[in-house]
């Protein structure tokens, strides 16, 4: 039963992934102004606070910035959903996608669009399914979109976590 939670969960994450291509970046790998605070980078964790931001830049954007920096390291491709992350700070995602990155972030609804939601009806149960992340006290709803198709905002803050089922 957990690992169905897990599918639907997943399923629910890649169907609201497709209603983000009218939204996200061309994930070019060029560095766009964006500035950021890292609160948090380990080979499981990381967590950024957007110092500016305007929404004029994407997640994707701001890890390329940091990258660039040197404060990160990532990997992945560009698919019809936008950038997918498969590595960060050296640690992969499975091939089995049994453990991958996850995305959280604090900003849910914004000009209309709600990007992160606490939970999901569970398609085959009909549970609902609690999908936030509480770190040192604050709350990270689970991203309706992919790294591409979230935008920076300043003040709020962003998570890529390491899931394994």
């Amino acid at each position: 039963m957990k690992i169905a939670k897990h599918i639907s969960f997943a399923l629910a994450a890649v169907a609201a992934l497709a209603f983000s291509l009218c939204v996200f970046s061309a994930c070019t790998g060029e560095e766009k102004n964006v500035r950021c605070e890292v609160l948090v980078n380990s080979e499981e964790l990381l967590i950024f606070r957007a110092e500016e931001g305007d929404a004029t830049v994407s997640v994707y954007d701001a890890l390329v910035s940091l990258r660039n920096k040197g404060e990160i390291t990532f990997d992945g491709y560009v698919n019809n959903y936008g950038f997918t992350v498969t590595e960060m700070n050296g640690t992969k995602q499975a091939d089995d996608w049994s453990a991958y990155w996850s995305v959280y972030t604090t900003l849910g609804e914004y000009e209309g669009i709600t990007y992160a939601t606490e939970g999901y009806e569970d398609y085959i149960t009909g549970e609902w399914v609690d999908a936030t992340y509480t770190y040192d006290g604050v709350k990270y709803l689970y991203a309706s979109y992919g790294v591409s198709g979230i935008p920076v905002v300043q003040g709020y803050s962003y998570m890529l976590r390491f899931v394994s089922l």
